[in-house]
């Protein structure tokens, strides 16, 4: 690769560029196992030259990261945009889809959506593996305090303490205790 002459203000777009072709092309480079150790490549126009990315893409936003629309696809002119940090975690392999009226979408803006508690419906969401039904008509009633049936899955859990807490929104110290039979000793 020949070297290019960058100005200021492109040079947002030209780390950006770099660093994609760098997890796509170079398995000594960190997070090549997801990009090109799973097959994704950045199209040959845009390996010829950071000025073909440029007049593809545009400069880069302020804020934004480069994101592919379809998380399998190759950086690609059709495949490709500027998104913000939070709609590219939203895309991503590690996220769990859920059915929200009629979409298939990440539970975490599921639960935005529908307006439930993201750990309710996470929590929900474990109890019933396979659940296939419409999480928007999931009603979780208000968890005001522990009760036999909470205890219960409390000791059951098989996850850490602290995201055992958060799942039922009480502290680790009292999942701790319940776990331990510290307290609730009659369940």
């Amino acid at each position: 690769m020949r070297r290019v002459l960058i100005r200021p203000h492109e040079r947002e777009t030209y780390v950006s560029w770099k660093a994609m072709i760098g997890r796509c092309k170079y398995s000594c480079v960190n997070g090549w196992k997801n990009y090109g150790g799973r097959g994704i490549k950045v199209c040959p126009r845009w390996l010829e030259s950071f000025s073909n990315f440029v007049a593809d893409m545009g400069l880069r936003p302020p804020g934004m990261q480069i994101g592919r629309k379809d998380n399998a696809g190759d950086y690609a002119p059709g495949n490709c945009e500027w998104q913000t940090r939070k709609q590219n975690a939203l895309n991503t392999r590690r996220n769990l889809l859920v059915n929200c009226r009629g979409k298939m979408i990440p539970a975490c803006q599921a639960a935005e959506e529908c307006g439930h508690n993201y750990n309710n419906l996470c929590a929900f969401l474990y109890r019933h593996r396979g659940y296939s039904g419409d999480v928007s008509l999931i009603v979780f009633p208000p968890l005001r305090k522990l009760n036999d049936h909470a205890v219960r899955q409390i000791r059951e859990s098989d996850i850490s303490q602290s995201r055992t807490a958060k799942l039922f929104g009480v502290s680790k110290s009292l999942v701790r205790a319940v776990q331990k039979r510290q307290i609730w000793k009659h369940v």
